[in-house]
C-alpha cells in the first residue's frame, strides 16, 4: 500500500506504488508584465542519472515540443549551496517570442527545478526574479 500526503489531504492507493512529480504552476502579477508563469517541479532521481543529464533531458523534450527553441545560456551555479544547472532559452508561439530561464539542483535524491517564463519584452523581470528566488530560497525538512 502507498500512502501520499499533500498539504490539505492524504490518499492511499492499494495496489499501485507512487512517484511523486508534484508541479506547482503560479502566475506571477504585475502590470508591466503579464502572463509571466513560474513552474516549480520536482522528481526522484532516477538511479545513476545526474543532474546534468537530468536537466538536458528536459531541455530535449521543450526542444521537441516548442518552436524555435534556442538555448542562450547555460551556467553552473549555487543554489543554497547546492550544484545547480540555469538555462536560459527562448522559443515563439502563436507569432510571440517568449523567454524562459530554468534552474535544475538536487540537494538531496529528489531533482528540484524552477522554470520562469514570459513574453520576451518580460525578459529583464524574469531574471530579476529568478535571482530572488534564488537568494531567498530555504529548503523545508
Amino acid at each position: 500500500m502507498s500512502r501520499y500526503y499533500m498539504n490539505w489531504a492524504v490518499f492511499e492507493l492499494s495496489t499501485a506504488e507512487i512517484e511523486d512529480r508534484t508541479t506547482y504552476n503560479l502566475q506571477l502579477e504585475h502590470p508591466d508584465h503579464p502572463d509571466v508563469r513560474l513552474v516549480v517541479w520536482h522528481v526522484q532521481v532516477p538511479i545513476g542519472k545526474t543532474v546534468r543529464e537530468l536537466a538536458a533531458r528536459r531541455v530535449a523534450e521543450e526542444m521537441a515540443r516548442l518552436d524555435g527553441y534556442t538555448i542562450l545560456e547555460q551556467r553552473e551555479v549555487a543554489w543554497r549551496e547546492t550544484p545547480a544547472i540555469e538555462i536560459s532559452s527562448r522559443w515563439r508561439h502563436a507569432g510571440a517570442v517568449y523567454y524562459q530561464t530554468q534552474a535544475h539542483f538536487a540537494p538531496d535524491d529528489t531533482l528540484r527545478s524552477f522554470s520562469l517564463a514570459g513574453p520576451i519584452a518580460s525578459r529583464a523581470a524574469c531574471d530579476a526574479w529568478f535571482e530572488d528566488i534564488r537568494a531567498s530560497i530555504r529548503m523545508r525538512s
